[in-house]
């Protein structure tokens, strides 16, 4: 196997006598592009600033196989690190020019010319600015000065921190694009840091959509489980039943934020608690009315025997599992790919902003009900073969779902998910200590949405909403 090109092992790094990043260790070869993720907070920035000698670090940090962890800032660079800060950190009284001349101040003076117009090949923005003061350029050409003034470096790996903080989507793409080629035809390697349960991902859907919780969503899950059992009760397969439901699931979702919260949208906040818990006295009343307040079994797809030894996992625990990681995939790639994703993020992040740029912010909303709605029809499908059907059976499992939306992030599909899995394992675990036992797992859920909202309230994944005044 090859030497890596820049490698970490047992990473710490302090600020003052607080440390900061505990045990860090990777491996980054020569080529390639190493993304390093993570919310505010989460020690990303430090870590570049610990590869570079910029803080006091302990460890072991090596590149081109020499260890470089006790060399000063300027001889790590002059090695041919390059670093790229958060912030752009150009020379903001000095023009375009200047700045290129200082990032090659370590070169020989007569390659700089030659370095400067191959700098110009990939910002040729730049070659338009070559006199103009750098604190006057925009956002997205002072990053391209600043990674212009990196390459002038001739560096084997350069060191990105959120290059893509503050830009327009088109800017990103267009600067991700140039990284790109650098890394292939230049072949400067790089490191680059960003931060860019099934029913707590269905509460983060509502509240990114009207950014409350809806505490009718357990029962809305319940309800369309009920479609489902019913269907197959009149003979549809399984598979057809789960497919027809989502969609039946998405209509109603659909229609309740038409009919009921499209009228009230500008109404206090505590309107809407109201409105939710009247959905839920309602919607639960229903099923019961309907289909009674007997147990009923559920079926799955996916059989009981368990996946691993001892049981630890039975085959529709995996296929939970499953479903869970494909919905989500399937998320992520539809706000991520599509226009209507990106419709539907900036209706919730800026609805002014949205309408001035031609979206309807109210049919964005109806949709994110939708979407809430099916993705609850799946996840009362998936538990009921648990828990068995009844109008209480989504109570305590929403309950949970909190918990696990808070301890992952109320911003963060993905942190819910991740929340939902967390919350599960803690409270089982916990059931196995004496002094707590099984009666106590809702009682440690509860408890866990006290702790993340005291010590950090955007949850584990979530960001935090900051404005300019």
């Amino acid at each position: 196997m090859s030497t890596p090109l820049l490698s970490a092992k047992n990473l710490r790094a302090f600020y003052g006598p607080t440390q900061i990043l505990y045990d860090i260790d990777f491996d980054m070869h020569a080529g390639g592009i190493t993304t390093l993720l993570g919310a505010n907070g989460a020690g990303k920035t430090t870590t570049l600033r610990a590869l570079s000698g910029m803080v006091k670090t302990a460890g072991e940090i090596r590149f081109d196989g020499k260890l470089i962890s006790n060399k000063e800032t300027a001889d790590i660079v002059r090695l041919g690190v390059a670093h790229v800060p958060e912030g752009r950190g150009t020379f903001v009284r000095q023009t375009v020019e200047e700045n290129l001349q200082l990032g090659g101040i370590t070169q020989p003076a007569g390659q700089i010319a030659a370095d400067i117009d191959l700098v110009f090949t990939y910002f040729p923005r730049l070659k338009e600015r070559f006199r103009q003061q750098a604190g006057t350029l925009s956002g997205g050409e002072q990053q391209m000065l600043a990674i212009g003034r990196a390459l002038m470096l001739r560096p084997k790996v350069m060191l990105l921190d959120e290059p893509s903080f503050g830009l327009a989507p088109l800017i990103v793409q267009e600067m991700f694009g140039i990284l790109r080629r650098l890394n292939q035809k230049e072949k400067v390697s790089m490191f680059l840091v960003e931060q860019n349960a099934s029913i707590a991902l269905s509460i983060v859907m509502i509240y990114q959509a009207i950014d409350h919780l809806n505490f009718a969503q357990g029962e809305m899950a319940m309800f369309s489980t009920y479609i489902a059992w019913q269907l197959m009760h009149w003979g549809m397969p399984y598979w057809g039943a789960f497919f027809l439901t989502i969609a039946i699931s998405f209509v109603l979702g659909y229609a309740i934020e038409r009919i009921v919260f499209k009228p009230v949208h500008n109404a206090p906040v505590l309107s809407h608690i109201v409105i939710f818990i009247a959905l839920f006295v309602i919607i639960n009343s229903m099923a019961g009315f309907i289909w009674e307040f007997t147990i009923k079994p559920f079926p799955t797809p996916f059989g009981t025997k368990p996946v691993l030894g001892g049981g630890i996992l039975s085959a529709h625990g995996a296929g939970m599992i499953a479903v869970t990681g494909i919905m989500l995939v399937m998320l992520y790639a539809f706000f991520r790919y599509t226009r209507v994703g990106l419709a539907m993020r900036a209706a919730s992040a800026n609805p002014d902003s949205a309408r001035l740029v031609g979206i309807r912010v109210g049919f964005m909303n109806a949709l994110g009900w939708g979407m809430a709605a099916a993705i609850g029809a799946v996840a009362g499908i998936m538990i009921a073969p648990v828990v068995f059907l009844e109008p209480n059976m989504m109570v305590t499992i929403l309950l949970y779902g909190f918990a696990g939306a808070v301890v992952g992030g109320l911003t963060s599909p993905g942190g819910a998910v991740f929340g939902g899995f967390a919350v599960g394992v803690i409270e089982n675990l916990a059931s196995f200590v004496p002094q707590f036992g099984a009666e106590m797992k809702l009682t440690i859920a509860l408890a866990l949405i006290i702790l993340v909202l005291t010590l950090k309230p955007n949850g584990l994944f979530g960001r935090k909403i900051v404005s300019r005044v």
